[in-house]
């Protein structure tokens, strides 16, 4: 009999615990949803508009919701690649094909592209105005570095 008191405790055990997990993760799910709705960010002196973000949103990065629709930007018509676009501040991009076909995308608020590395950054580590200067790095993205002989043509 002391047996099976001892296994039945064990199970009770195992069952506080899986409740009192299941207790902390709602919790913790709960304060997750809230901070969402609320904005869990508050104004401080390097956020001021309290967006989660250093800086000034407008100001200091750009914020766009969607691709502009009227972009001056054309791809050039000899080196495919991604291409910032100085216009959006570099919020947005260009990915351009070797048909001349062109894609946009865009960098998410606080972030812009960042033309010597290829990708989104945060806003203060991007120096927009240069971007066209990287330009040039498109010519190594579809470039093979070192051909290798192709062992199934012998």
């Amino acid at each position: 009999m002391r047996k099976g008191l001892c296994c039945q405790s064990g199970v009770v055990v195992v069952l506080v615990l899986a409740v009192m997990v299941a207790v902390v993760v709602a919790d913790r799910y709960k304060q997750q949803q809230q901070q969402q709705q609320q904005g869990k960010c508050t104004p401080t002196e390097t956020d001021p508009d309290g967006d989660c973000i250093i800086g000034v949103s407008g100001q200091d990065y750009p914020s766009l919701a969607a691709v502009p629709s009227h972009l001056s930007f054309t791809c050039p018509p000899s080196l495919p690649g991604i291409f910032a676009d100085v216009e959006t501040a570099c919020q947005v991009y260009h990915m351009c094909l070797a048909d001349g076909t062109m894609h946009s995308f865009l960098c998410p608020n606080g972030t812009m592209f960042h033309q010597e590395y290829f990708v989104c950054d945060l806003w203060f580590n991007v120096d927009c105005e240069r971007a066209p200067d990287f330009y040039s790095l498109n010519q190594y993205i579809y470039r093979d570095p070192e051909p290798k002989d192709n062992k199934y043509d012998k």
